[in-house]
């Protein structure tokens, strides 16, 4: 599978903003260290784990509370150059920057002018910035789903070659976020709807397998159940339960573990509490997915607060007070950024011609809104539909008022009511930061 560009095609301006993008990721990781914190310490155990016994243990139990596939590239680099976490984060600079790279690649037949936007909004997009300084799956997985996308759109599983290769990317997208299992699901719908022949999809599923196989066949092995997570169960019952907010809690009622033993069992015990009480209370669930919805974008709040806070974990201090304890120039900044290319990315998504793109874009918004719509919602799991969004934006920065006045009066309508719903969600949350200072 070739790259379609001519790498000595490519402007010194387009190098020069990979240069500058790249400089400004790796001097934030340089300057702003901190200690492990939230879900770095897990994956940063299982990492160590993985690369001083071979096994994938926490605490010295077998586990699969994690997918693998993070925690596997993070011992790969604690094998080469020691336990050295900012190691890891210097690496996915690299990777954003490469998703820089894949959006330009996208855009091929687009003209030099809307790649190098794209190229140019993903290299100084603040939120990805912070992310790299973070041991999360978001660099990664970000990057990956890209990648996925540009194969799809170039290669369109053209040859055997490529629908195994795309088959790929989407195993390892699920080793990293289980939701995943949904795209695949859905991609054949995204095909069809482009006017792409599926027949060689099915190899699209061999190399999915070929990647899921390993990882499914170790936790029969190991803990006596084919899966590719034991907290899905788990995910499920944080937003649906008494206590569930839309957000990530685990306040959770004190009978769901009662006869619970090992982590299987555990997770099986949260998925049965979890559809009772979502069958039992179907008026409340819709409510809590429209509330899951909000969380799902709203600010960089979470991101902030991990980046900036001296103490994120600290249990005696409510999160919107720590959130409103952030440099209100860092707040601004960052979220002015995430909510310009975000309204952009909407309005350029209305604006563009249907072609593969917009029908893989459309389908992955799809399997994102329903997955946390049923789970919970957090502002962190937005972030890897923004390189999308990037995208989009590229094609009407030139002339946003153009753009807009081409829609038709439906398309305008649809438009107006994200924008007052997404600011009603933003403004929402202003009112509980104020209240909280």
């Amino acid at each position: 599978m070739a790259l379609p560009v001519n790498l000595r095609s490519i402007s010194r301006q387009v190098i020069l903003l990979l240069v500058v993008g790249l400089t400004l990721r790796i001097a934030f990781i340089a300057f702003h260290q901190h200690p492990l914190i939230s879900d770095e310490r897990d994956y940063h155990k299982l990492a160590v784990s993985l690369a001083t016994t071979a096994s994938y243990e926490y605490d010295g139990a077998p586990t699969a509370y994690r997918p693998i596939a993070y925690p596997a590239l993070m011992s790969l680099v604690y094998l080469l150059a020691g336990e050295q976490p900012i190691v890891v984060k210097i690496l996915q600079a690299f990777f954003d920057l490469m998703t820089a790279i894949l959006l330009y690649l996208i855009l091929e037949k687009e003209n030099e002018r809307a790649r190098t936007i794209a190229l140019g909004l993903w290299c100084f997009y603040l939120p990805a910035v912070l992310y790299t300084n973070l041991l999360f799956t978001e660099t990664i997985f970000t990057f990956l789903l890209v990648a996925c996308c540009y194969a799809v759109i170039h290669y369109k599983v053209g040859t055997t070659k490529d629908a195994l290769l795309t088959g790929a990317f989407l195993g390892m997208l699920t080793l990293m976020k289980p939701g995943m299992l949904l795209l695949i699901i859905l991609l054949p719908a995204a095909l069809l709807l482009a006017r792409i022949s599926l027949r060689k999809y099915s190899f699209v599923l061999v190399g999915a397998a070929l990647v899921l196989a390993p990882w499914v066949i170790r936790n029969y092995l190991v803990l006596g159940k084919p899966t590719i997570i034991t907290n899905g169960g788990i995910n499920l019952l944080i937003g649906n339960n008494p206590n569930a907010t839309g957000g990530y809690t685990v306040k959770f009622p004190e009978n769901v573990f009662t006869e619970a033993e090992t982590e299987i069992q555990a997770d099986e015990s949260a998925f049965r509490y979890a559809t009772e009480y979502i069958l039992d209370n179907p008026s409340i669930f819709i409510v809590n997915g429209v509330k899951k919805i909000a969380h799902l974008f709203s600010s960089e709040n979470g991101l902030l607060v991990l980046n900036f806070h001296k103490n994120p974990e600290d249990p005696s201090e409510r999160f919107s007070v720590k959130y409103a304890s952030i440099p209100l120039a860092i707040v601004i900044l960052v979220n002015l950024a995430y909510m310009t290319i975000l309204l952009l990315g909407i309005l350029g998504l209305f604006y563009s011609q249907r072609d593969m793109l917009w029908w893989f874009v459309v389908v992955l918004i799809a399997c994102m809104l329903f997955t946390h719509f049923i789970v919970f919602g957090g502002s962190r799991y937005h972030f890897p539909l923004m390189p999308f969004f990037a995208l989009f934006a590229s094609f009407i920065i030139p002339n946003i008022r153009q753009a807009f006045q081409k829609l038709t009066t439906i398309q305008k309508s649809a438009f107006g009511i994200l924008v007052v719903s997404l600011c009603s969600i933003w403004i929402a949350e202003l009112y509980t930061v104020i209240n909280a200072l």
